[in-house]
């Protein structure tokens, strides 16, 4: 049985277009266009993500100031079974160059080290999570954040989103098995060498779990959750019968005030973890609300429906989780 290190710490949107550069001729196809980062590009400059907020104070906003001309970002297309979809793909050229040099070999045929990002119900087109992946380029990987949902603008009606995810979300092994199909998808870049860490926020904090309970993720070592949904899924198509053999670390930071996840259902959650021999690292914020990463969240209306910036939790996981990555990939 995996052990669960629990911690308890003290702690106080709009869809995203990135720009091309012209296709060479020849080269009409935009599946491989390539989307090229500059000084000036949505990602470096003084824009706002959401509410007039600069992306500039999301938690990774000191990172994304490491962003130079040499991240270069283009769509990832691919598809679960019939469903099309389209992430967003991350990557810095430099250290690909520096990687093959080295002759570091992985199951891409050599190349960096991977992250993928799941995104929040709000669909992978926002920029609270492409910013993310951007970020994770200027640290040094190939980064991707995945498409959940087949929807090519951001969701902010239930109807669409149960539309979009319902089945997906009562049928949680397919959910699983839609973020398996993303990291197989940037696995295939040539600048991936493997897919080491699953990153997901909110909803993909949910969808990141069960791609740890399930085993589908086979190259995964680590799944991180922020503020995602804790329960138990295993009777809703995840049962523990289907344990995966060699199941990644996980990594959770939860505001012990989410009400989107009562201590009934973080307790059952970390018990059916453990259950299933995933080696849990727990992190819980007392007195933090839901959705503790968005510096948007911080009016009254926010906090009536459960949610609430909190910058020093918001700091403190983000520096947890760049190490753990940083682990993962040793």
């Amino acid at each position: 049985r995996a052990a669960t290190t629990t911690t308890t710490t003290s702690a106080s949107v709009a869809a995203f277009r990135p720009r091309t550069r012209p296709a060479p001729p020849g080269r009409a196809s935009s599946r491989s266009r390539p989307l090229v980062m500059s000084s000036s590009s949505p990602s470096t400059d003084a824009r706002v993500f959401d509410a007039g907020v600069p992306v500039s104070q999301l938690p990774w906003g000191a990172d994304l100031a490491r962003v130079s001309s040499s991240i270069a970002s283009r769509d990832l297309e691919y598809a679960d079974d019939d469903v099309p979809l389209r992430g967003y793909a991350s990557f810095d050229a430099r250290a690909v160059e520096e990687t093959r040099k080295r002759g570091a070999t992985g199951t891409g045929g050599g190349g960096l080290d991977g992250v993928v990002v799941l995104h929040t119900a709000i669909g992978p087109g926002e920029v609270f999570v492409r910013s993310c992946v951007d970020a994770l380029a200027s640290l040094g990987y190939a980064a991707a954040a995945l498409d959940m949902f087949g929807l090519p603008e951001c969701v902010f009606d239930a109807e669409t989103r149960e539309t979009a995810f319902g089945a997906l979300r009562r049928d949680r092994s397919s959910a699983a098995k839609r973020v398996a199909a993303g990291v197989r998808a940037l696995e295939a870049q040539p600048e991936c060498g493997g897919v080491r860490c699953v990153v997901g926020f909110c909803l993909g904090g949910r969808c990141a779990l069960d791609l740890a309970r399930s085993g589908f993720g086979a190259s995964v070592r680590g799944v991180v959750s922020f503020h995602g949904i804790l329960d138990d899924p295993s009777d809703e198509g995840l049962p523990r019968s289907a344990v995966a053999a060699n199941p990644p670390s996980v990594l959770i930071f939860h505001g012990e005030e989410d009400p989107f996840s009562t201590a009934a259902a973080k307790e059952a959650c970390l018990a059916d973890l453990r259950a299933r021999g995933v080696a849990t690292e727990f992190h819980g914020f007392p007195g933090v609300k839901h959705g503790f990463t968005r510096p948007e969240k911080t009016t009254e209306e926010d906090a009536r429906a459960g949610f609430g910036y909190d910058a020093a939790a918001a700091e403190k996981s983000w520096t947890r989780c760049k190490a753990f990555i940083a682990e993962t990939c040793e």
